[in-house]
């Protein structure tokens, strides 16, 4: 009986560990399919741009990012607030690495060739969560938008 107690608590901690390890991955995720659902259309460029920032950014395969990106749209499809995502970025990361998912977040927006005007009211949304300087969020822009 302790055998097996010992057994399912370890179960448990493991899977509390993983949930842990991808809660950053997650967060940035939930906030690129902010983005990408911001104009009501999910466009196959944008989709392919949220998959290439989380295995850039966190090193994942093919594979996990396709499955953090399944969990990430279910899990945004539910969603009724960005606090608690924006407060484990928050925590998390430095100014500078706002500003780089500030611009994955801009090169999500643009993916599809254009931005719509809900897409930039998201992102300068999310840039004001992140603590994002308005001349910060200006620069980020620029330095993806295509020319």
């Amino acid at each position: 009986m302790l055998k097996r107690l010992k057994i399912v608590l370890q179960e448990v901690l493991a899977a509390q560990e993983i949930e842990e390890a991808n809660a950053l991955p997650m967060a940035c995720a939930l906030l690129m399919f902010e983005i990408l659902r911001a104009d009501y259309r999910a466009d196959a460029a944008e989709l392919n741009k949220i998959s290439q920032h989380i295995r850039t950014a966190f090193g994942f395969s093919q594979d996990e990012a396709r499955r953090l990106m399944q969990q990430a749209q279910q899990q945004s499809d539910e969603m009724v607030s960005l606090h608690e995502v924006v407060r484990t970025i928050n925590e998390a990361y430095s100014a500078d690495e706002k500003r780089n998912l500030l611009k994955m977040l801009w090169d999500v927006a643009y993916a599809d060739g254009e931005l719509d005007s809900n897409e930039e009211y998201t992102l300068r949304r999310l840039a004001d969560l992140l603590h994002v300087p308005h001349r910060d969020f200006i620069k980020t822009k620029h330095a993806v938008m295509p020319e």
